[in-house]
């Protein structure tokens, strides 16, 4: 067990004390239709994210919203990860909205 290195880190964070907990973050997911076709799944974001054009149609649908996100986040790299710098009243007054896919 002393030699265990562990593959990859886990991007895990005490509850509450995240910024998701704090409302200070989102993970949005991709859904049509009913069915989610690109999640926060690490080990498919080549795949549903950057091949299938999500990460830049998320990215769009941010920015044309107004609201005041900053992402994705690139460290560790997760496509649907925003962090949200608006104040409360802001994010209640926007909506994000995008064309249907």
């Amino acid at each position: 067990l002393v030699a265990y290195v562990p593959g990859t880190a886990a991007t895990i964070a005490a509850p509450g004390l995240s910024s998701h907990g704090q409302m200070r973050a989102v993970d949005f997911q991709i859904v049509r239709d009913g069915q989610t076709v690109a999640a926060t799944d690490t080990h498919d974001i080549e795949r549903d994210w950057i091949q299938a054009g999500w990460r830049d149609k998320l990215a769009a649908a941010v920015i044309a919203s107004g609201a005041q996100f900053v992402g994705p986040m690139e460290k560790p790299d997760e496509p649907w990860h925003y962090t949200y710098r608006g104040t409360f009243e802001d994010c209640c007054s926007v909506g994000i909205q995008s064309e249907q896919q």
